[in-house]
């Protein structure tokens, strides 16, 4: 609970939660938990520590809670009930496709825990152990014990990433960067090469006359696609703006500036 945050490896305190555990005594396979935002494109981030692969994150869309894989999981169960589920994944019929998932993968015991955080949000962690006898009682009493701890320090980390990630989407990856460090002091600045790029709709005007106002905003939402390609070249865009009037790219290299302009 104490492991500082890491502003670059997002990954360091799920490593570090996993390795007390294990040393306390869990049998501990299996670990996941959810980072949760308020991003217009991302629901949560899901980060994973597995004992054969280590840890990972994987950004969830907000059309993760239509997914009947999640509003038929135990995770969805668990955020509703606000109570902890446990699953013996034994021989037989399972109530949900998840713990049939890491049966075959050879897990043999389930826990589920809701983490409520103090905005009203509702997180979650789950933990798998491929021990024999599965998990004990002892065990479950300890995972209840640190559960509110975790739950506070996994609002604070969810915390983070909300400001980090809202400030990329914003900001652009460069500016969040300079303002998290602290430098957005008036007279400051960074000296790069860019390239600018300035557009305008064609018919903006009569389309904007004789069209729904949601529609022209669903039309104006054309930057996801400059996003996805500035993310797979390399290319630091320096803003993001709600329409597509204007942007500024930092260019890593020649090659990822051709790349992007395809």
């Amino acid at each position: 609970m104490a492991e500082p945050h890491s502003a670059h490896d997002s990954t360091a305190f799920v490593h570090a939660l996993s390795e007390q555990l294990r040393n306390a005594g869990v049998p501990l396979w299996r670990l996941r938990f959810a980072l949760m935002t308020m991003h217009p494109e991302v629901l949560w981030r899901s980060v994973f520590w597995r004992a054969d692969e280590g840890a990972s994150v994987i950004d969830q869309a907000h059309r993760r809670l239509e997914d009947p894989f999640y509003t038929e999981s135990p995770v969805a169960a668990v955020r509703k009930s606000g109570e902890s589920l446990r699953v013996r994944l034994l021989p037989g019929e399972l109530p949900y496709a998840l713990c049939r998932e890491l049966r075959e993968q050879g897990g043999t015991d389930f826990y589920a825990q809701a983490l409520p955080f103090s905005n009203g949000q509702v997180g979650y962690i789950t933990y798998v152990t491929q021990d024999p006898n599965g998990f004990s009682e002892a065990t479950l009493g300890l995972l209840e014990t640190v559960r509110p701890f975790l739950a506070r320090r996994i609002e604070l980390e969810s915390a983070y990433y909300a400001t980090s990630a809202l400030l990329e989407v914003y900001l652009g990856k460069n500016a969040a960067r300079r303002v998290l460090a602290g430098q957005f002091q008036r007279g400051g600045g960074e000296l790069f090469d860019a390239v600018i790029w300035f557009s305008d709709v064609r018919g903006f005007t009569q389309l904007s006359d004789g069209t729904e106002p949601g529609r022209v905003i669903e039309i104006l939402a054309i930057s996801t696609p400059w996003q996805e390609r500035s993310r797979i070249t390399g290319v630091r865009c320096s803003s993001s703006s709600a329409t597509p009037c204007w942007r500024s790219f930092r260019w890593p290299t020649i090659r990822a500036a051709r790349a992007a302009g395809r």
